[in-house]
């Protein structure tokens, strides 16, 4: 949508087009990543919205929660495996990495929420496992742990 204002306000006669499908639709940008000192105390950092995404998904109800999210934000679930993955490698991987999709707000709040999510992430995990299962089970994909394969060598 940036794009779109970027060209209309620069070309006020042109005409632009979007191509949108049903699942398509525009983010409150204000209550996302707002500015000012609302940064360190507004908006909804993007880690809470994807646990909770997780939590409200089953594996049927993508439109609900797809309606939740369109309603809350105005925006569209690897919360499972990010919840594996940090029981597995050492926390230096993650703060190195340098992804960080809650970036925009203050240190502060994001060591909170990161402190949330460590604390809390294996509550959720049954639920998840779940749902993949009945994703698995519906959409007849591959849902599940990767097999521990030996390295091949040529």
């Amino acid at each position: 949508m940036d794009t779109a204002h970027a060209l209309i306000t620069q070309y006020p006669g042109r005409e632009v087009n979007l191509v949108a499908g049903s699942g398509t639709f525009f983010s409150d940008r204000d209550r996302l990543f707002p500015t000012g000192g609302r940064r360190w105390w507004g908006g909804t950092l993007a880690t809470r919205i994807f646990t909770e995404l997780g939590r409200r998904f089953d594996g049927t109800n993508e439109t609900d929660v797809a309606t939740w999210l369109r309603t809350t934000y105005g925006t569209w679930l690897a919360v499972h495996n990010l919840s594996l993955v940090l029981d597995s490698i050492p926390n230096k991987v993650f703060l190195d990495c340098g992804i960080d999709l809650d970036r925009w707000y203050p240190l502060p709040r994001r060591m909170i929420e990161t402190t949330r999510f460590m604390l809390t992430h294996r509550r959720g995990r049954e639920h998840l496992r779940q749902t993949l299962d009945t994703v698995r089970t519906r959409f007849d994909v591959r849902c599940g742990p990767l097999n521990q394969a030996s390295p091949s060598r040529p």
